[in-house]
């Protein structure tokens, strides 16, 4: 129990959550995308949480710790809303201009990634994507026609 309680624990944890989150938010990682869309946002509050409750550690006062947990909460709140309705700053490009498109379209996208569909070469790049996603539309287009 002590483990969890070390202030070394905790800004390591905080920094692993940091790089996370800015591995997903810059675009750099995104396989997570298909399978948790949403929870990487919120790595990045959790990661600042994690820091604040270092400084927590090492305050006296009522006033400042008084403080820290306001912003403790602020921050948590954050998160919480990151992960519910993600603001569109925060999302990298790529995932912007997918989600430009229709519903059925990611839904479409996700599916043939799931199915082992090849995907990585098709969001390095806006015309790249811009192609997928047109090639996605014929085909549920074309789907619907036949029904």
């Amino acid at each position: 129990m002590q483990l969890l309680e070390s202030p070394y624990f905790l800004l390591v944890l905080g920094f692993i959550f940091l790089a996370v989150s800015i591995a997903g938010i810059s675009g750099r990682y995104k396989r997570w995308y298909w399978t948790s869309k949403r929870l990487t946002f919120a790595y990045l509050p959790l990661g600042i949480l994690f820091f604040l409750a270092v400084v927590e550690k090492y305050l006296s006062g009522e006033t400042l710790l008084t403080g820290i947990r306001v912003a403790e909460f602020f921050v948590l709140g954050i998160g919480i809303w990151w992960v519910l309705r993600t603001p569109k700053f925060i999302l990298p490009p790529w995932i912007r201009q997918i989600e430009a498109h229709p519903k059925a379209v990611y839904e479409a996208m996700a599916a043939a990634v799931k199915k082992g569909e090849k995907w990585q070469d098709r969001v390095n790049d806006p015309k790249s994507l811009d192609k997928w996603i047109q090639s996605v539309e014929k085909r549920i287009k074309n789907t619907s026609k036949n029904r």
